[in-house]
């Protein structure tokens, strides 16, 4: 007797994620879940230039900004409880300083711009169809940085409007860079400032734009069934964090796993092992003052580097980077 219903992934991977080639990942928190365990295998990423995003409308926007490439000045940015803030970016983003907001700003729209002009795959993960509009423009914000709630009017966007907004900009996506793949997914992580009943709407809102997203596009659009893994197969809240809304590491790391049987061939599955083992030497620290065993360690940690990079000649420059900003 079977007392679980698995996803299982299809008999050949889509191939939409290829280990030599860039990636850039937009959204929610478990963007960053998924974007740090890829940066872990070491492939060419990118992960939310403007910050955590949760809502479409505002990936969106992110998204065109990053093809525009039209710079941040003075007037996307005011003064707030000490920093400056921007409504396009999470409030990591807000220093206390203007220009070195405005340079932090400016210089991951650079980064962005030059990674997705290259890049093979674009993941993208919608967490909420509620959106936030500020009420003296209309505009949807990313991030509302704590002000006044009369400043802005909340709503639910509705599939239609999600589906809209991205059969557009797929189109825009599919010129700046021709040969771009693109997988949705929808957020596991539970929105219960919402309520159970609010959470549930939304996350179908999303789950219909994407279905209706990926039969417009034909090919380009794919889904990755995210949030069907965690409700569907893994069903118990042992993989969820403490807070009872985030996906455990545990739950995240399976995900993780499918993703790649989802995507992955073979090939690209074998080199992201292989660089996960590689950075679990980077991330070593030694348990002994035994200056021997600590050279004898890193010796051998620089032959696997050596090994690695004579398989994979792109690898360098990505070890360098995770060397310097782990």
């Amino acid at each position: 007797m079977n007392f679980r219903t698995s996803l299982e992934p299809p008999r050949i991977a889509s191939g939409k994620l290829i280990h030599e080639e860039g990636v850039m990942l937009l959204g929610s928190c478990f963007s960053d879940e998924i974007g740090a365990r890829l940066r872990r295998a070491l492939f060419g990423i990118d992960i939310n230039p403007f910050g955590t995003t949760f809502n479409p409308m505002s990936i969106a926007a992110s998204l065109d900004r990053i093809i525009d490439g039209t710079p941040f000045t003075d007037d996307d940015v005011w003064l707030h409880n000490g920093v400056w803030c921007s409504f396009m970016h999470h409030s990591s983003f807000a220093l206390t300083d203007r220009e070195r907001t405005l340079e932090l700003l400016n210089r991951r729209l650079a980064e962005a711009r030059g990674h997705l002009t290259d890049a093979m795959t674009l993941i993208l993960t919608w967490g909420t169809a509620f959106v936030f509009e500020e009420k003296a423009t209309g505009k949807v914000v990313n991030n509302c940085h704590r002000l006044p709630a009369a400043t802005f009017h909340r709503r639910m966007v509705t599939a239609d409007e999600i589906t809209a907004r991205y059969a557009a900009l797929v189109g825009r996506l599919r010129q700046f860079n021709p040969g771009i793949n693109i997988i949705v997914t929808v957020s596991p992580v539970r929105h219960l400032g919402d309520g159970l009943e609010g959470n549930s709407l939304s996350k179908a809102m999303l789950r219909v734009a994407a279905g209706e997203l990926k039969e417009l596009t034909r090919g380009i659009v794919d889904y990755f069934p995210a949030y069907e893994a965690v409700i569907d197969d893994l069903r118990d809240y042992r993989f969820y964090a403490p807070d009872m809304l985030h996906v455990s590491s545990v739950g995240a790391d399976y995900i993780y796993q499918l993703f790649l049987d989802w995507h992955a061939s073979a090939t690209t599955r074998q080199a992201a092992e292989e660089c996960e083992r590689l950075t679990r030497r980077l991330d070593h620290r030694p348990m002994t003052e035994n200056a021997d065993a600590i050279d004898a360690f890193r010796r051998a940690t620089a032959d696997v580097i050596d090994q690695l990079c004579a398989r994979y000649p792109y690898l360098q420059p990505r070890i360098t980077k995770y060397q310097t900003t782990r």
